[in-house]
């Protein structure tokens, strides 16, 4: 089993509960994990052989900022089935933080993770 990380992709969206959070927009950070269940390019050394994870990285930006949702559940849900619907994983975990929350305590961010696992087939 391989795993492929992305930590820290930074995304400029506009997703919140508040009107004013969807218009204004702010800063996201996605960390994404690719699993693959065998990864020829242990052995071969091909780029071609793994994940693309520029190709990874870039989908998961068109998708966070390419669309405005109430919810950093749904922001990571869409992210994580775009990732399976375009790229041969077995298993995705995507967690999104917002960096700017609106809440009168101070934090560092909210985020929210998600995991898709691809079925096996015959299963």
């Amino acid at each position: 089993m391989t795993v492929i990380s992305l930590q820290g992709l930074e995304v400029f969206a506009f997703h919140g509960v508040a009107e004013e959070e969807r218009r204004l927009g702010a800063r996201f950070l996605l960390d994404i994990e690719l699993t693959v269940d065998h990864c020829p390019a242990e052995e071969t050394d091909a780029l071609e052989d793994t994940v693309d994870y520029g190709r990874v990285a870039a989908l998961a930006e068109a998708i966070a900022a390419g669309s405005s949702f109430r919810l950093l559940e749904r922001v990571a849900g869409a992210v994580a089935d775009g990732i399976m619907a375009e790229i041969p994983v077995d298993m995705v975990t995507v967690r999104v933080t917002k960096t700017a929350v609106p809440l009168p305590q101070k934090v560092a961010g909210a985020s929210v993770k998600v995991e898709r696992v691809r079925m096996a087939r015959g299963h």
